[in-house]
């Protein structure tokens, strides 16, 4: 097919405070992970536009992202 094969995704804005804002560059459903850096995960789900973060402590985050086939992690700073 025409599928896309860069998986990638951007996140803003970072530093964050309430709500970290996901893109992925195309439209297929995703699931998200966010662990701390001691690698506990401290949220998951389905990914959509948007993920409250304001429950998190301040400090530094991994978001990982899936699509079931390929994931892409990235480090965000929690205000």
């Amino acid at each position: 097919g025409n599928e896309s094969n860069v998986f990638d995704f951007t996140m803003y804005p970072n530093p964050v405070n309430n709500m970290l804002n996901v893109k992925l560059q195309d439209t297929r459903s995703a699931q998200f992970t966010i662990k701390n850096m001691l690698g506990q995960t401290v949220n998951k789900g389905n990914l959509s536009s948007a993920i409250n973060v304001s429950a998190l402590n301040s400090g530094i985050y991994l978001l990982e992202v899936n699509d079931g086939q390929k994931s892409m992690t990235k480090k965000f700073i929690k205000q």
